[in-house]
């Protein structure tokens, strides 16, 4: 997908970010234009595949925070 102001505005409109006036006109936009639907439909099926990732740090990663504020707090006191 080529970044323009056009796909910008898809992106917004995916999102529910742009002025309520301005996404029924790109709706009508949307509705006449078979690669813009087309773009759109590709944009929500990315959007449920990451709305499904879950990510959790490391147990290293937690380990060493955790590590490291203990070592700040015994340095504050």
């Amino acid at each position: 997908m080529e970044q323009t102001s056009t796909q910008q505005k898809l992106l917004l409109y995916a999102y529910n970010e742009l002025p309520a006036r301005e996404m029924l006109e790109f709706r009508k936009l949307i509705d006449s234009n078979s690669q813009l639907r087309s773009d759109l439909d590709n944009l929500r099926m990315v959007q449920a595949r990451l709305d499904t990732i879950q990510e959790s740090p490391h147990p290293t990663n937690i380990q060493i925070v955790l590590e490291e504020s203990r070592n700040s707090q015994l340095e504050i006191h």
